[in-house]
């Protein structure tokens, strides 16, 4: 199972996310994402476990467990069987939690936030960047 890790610490290396996760069961890889240029943590990491009980078991107990001095977010990701733009806006409506409009590019995330709503009803984006 693939677990998204978030909030986390500039400090924490791979080494310390793989650990943590380690404690309950096997992981295949963890990986903090760093920026391209300045090799400075985005605040966020995968980690990849095998066992799909050991996954959920981690996720449980490691959601706002606190590292290096911030609580972390532990999340599952699921696979849809869908790529590209059609998975990007799955996920986005999911997160967002209601209808929005198209997206762009399939490589730029778009994050809403509940800011007041257009004249024609659609949401606001207050923040853009790319992966």
């Amino acid at each position: 199972m693939n677990i998204y890790v978030g909030n986390l610490s500039p400090s924490v290396s791979d080494e310390d996310l793989n650990g943590l996760f380690s404690e309950h069961g096997n992981v295949s890889s963890a990986k903090v994402i760093r920026d391209n240029y300045t090799q400075t943590s985005r605040g966020f990491g995968f980690v990849e476990m095998p066992g799909q009980t050991e996954a959920q078991k981690a996720i449980d107990t490691l959601n706002s467990h606190e590292l290096k001095g911030n609580a972390i977010h532990a999340y599952a990701i699921l696979k849809t069987g869908l790529t590209g733009d059609a998975a990007l806006e799955k996920s986005l409506r999911d997160h967002v939690g209601h209808e929005m409009g198209p997206i762009a590019k399939p490589e730029t995330i778009t994050f809403v936030d509940s800011l007041p709503k257009t004249r024609s009803g659609k949401s606001r984006v207050s923040h853009c960047r790319r992966v």
